[in-house]
């Protein structure tokens, strides 16, 4: 008797968690967050800070590629002899070609910024899509635990009902007295009153799950269970941090003003062009000259070199600037995983504490009930041994999703993120 008592209650408690599992098409974890990458204006914004950083890395390209243009003029020239005024028609057409040589090797430092930069902006990119992940799976695991803290506080409500219905029956029969049904209408009571509350925080909840994704929340599945058999050595993890995305970008950033300042440097340097024109269409004394071809050197004088001094020291204590940034970025990423590891661990540990917890307390109010019926227990303690139940339950759904939470937490701060799958 007593093994299908337990057994039944196991199955009202425990049931509730897989219900949820049922519906094939309930939003998923990886749905919620595809939809909300879909919407994310702060995702769409960085493509296009891609394209801008794309856009000038182009630009620093073209300077190293020789130039090709066609020109034609017709010029008028006034004559005067000592007999007449006379004037003249002087037409020309050319090919003009130019070829930058040398150029203190700015133009290849400008280009290799502009690489550095444009990763730059794609781990920004790849940052941004972590953290919108993450504020995902927040208000996923908000919701949902909302609604299994909710189907828990009915089915507590519901075994009240039933408690209530039965001694008050008993109390016809004169085997109960009337403050045991008052107690356990105290505490229906108070548990309809924490019913209400849920059901506000649930809908809160799922307001910014579907501000997030867009879409209507009708239900919801998840199958994340973390244990400590997933767990690895926290200096595997903290090996992993130099892969993340912010730290990427931010070496990216600093590296793309180093080569800035080479190109600053280069501003000393001279430069040597080459400058060839092709004619097709010459009158005069020159119609005889198909082609020319000139080399220039262009030195900077004491003024100029000021003034790019000045910019070097400029872009200098921007790049000092960013290697600190860089620096303290990769610091904080070992402590940001150490945080997240340490979160995982001790809130799987509570889970597994607080799950043989919540089998012991069902099977003591099991056993209350059935002794409740024999007249060994008082119905203070059978109600006493429901609330323990509560409790424990809606505890253990609390650290259940918590470490779901932290199992994805920890994938984001160690940059193992999975882009592809999700």
């Amino acid at each position: 008797m007593r093994k299908i008592i337990i057994s039944f209650f196991l199955l009202i408690f425990v049931s509730g968690f897989s219900q949820v599992r049922a519906d094939e098409s309930a939003l998923t974890l990886q749905k919620a967050y595809q939809l909300a990458l879909k919407r994310s204006e702060k995702i769409a914004r960085r493509k296009e800070i891609i394209k801008e950083a794309q856009a000038r890395f182009t630009q620093a390209l073209s300077q190293i590629f020789p130039r090709l243009s066609y020109s034609y003029s017709y010029e008028w020239q006034n004559g005067q002899n000592t007999s007449n005024f006379t004037l003249r028609e002087i037409p020309e057409g050319k090919f003009t070609f130019t070829q930058p040589i040398f150029t203190g090797f700015k133009s290849f430092a400008l280009i290799s910024a502009g690489r550095a930069e444009k990763r730059q902006r794609t781990y920004e990119e790849e940052y941004a899509r972590e953290l919108l992940f993450t504020d995902v799976y927040d208000a996923f695991y908000f919701l949902l635990g909302y609604e299994e803290d909710l189907a828990s506080l009915q089915k507590t409500k519901t075994v009240l009902e039933e408690r209530i219905a039965e001694l008050k029956k008993r109390e016809e029969l004169g085997r109960s007295r009337t403050s045991e049904v008052v107690n356990a209408e105290v505490q229906l009571n108070r548990s309809e009153a924490e019913i209400e509350r849920i059901i506000n925080e649930c809908e809160i909840a799922k307001q910014l799950l579907e501000f997030l994704t867009g879409e209507t929340v009708a239900a919801m599945t998840d199958e994340t269970d973390p244990g400590l058999a997933d767990l690895s050595f926290l200096e595997n993890y903290l090996a992993a941090g130099e892969k993340r995305p912010d730290v990427l970008a931010s070496k990216a950033a600093y590296e793309s003003l180093q080569n800035q300042v080479t190109a600053a440097k280069g501003e000393f340097l001279p430069k040597v062009n080459l400058d060839g024109n092709y004619y097709t269409k010459r009158v005069g004394n020159a119609r005889n000259i198909d082609w020319d071809a000139t080399v220039s050197v262009d030195v900077p004088l004491l003024f100029e070199g000021l003034e790019t001094f000045g910019k070097i020291k400029e872009v200098r204590a921007k790049s000092s600037q960013a290697d600190l940034t860089f620096k303290e970025t990769r610091r904080l990423a070992d402590l940001d995983i150490k945080n997240a590891y340490t979160r995982l661990l001790y809130s799987i540990k509570r889970k597994e504490l607080l799950k043989k917890a919540l089998e012991a307390a069902e099977r003591n109010y099991a056993l209350q009930q059935e002794d409740y019926r024999f007249n060994l227990v008082s119905n203070l303690q059978v109600l006493q041994a429901l609330q323990d139940l509560q409790e424990i339950e809606r505890d253990f759904i609390t650290v259940r999703n918590e470490a779901r939470k932290f199992f994805w937490n920890l994938k984001v701060k160690t940059g193992e993120f999975p882009h592809d799958s999700f």
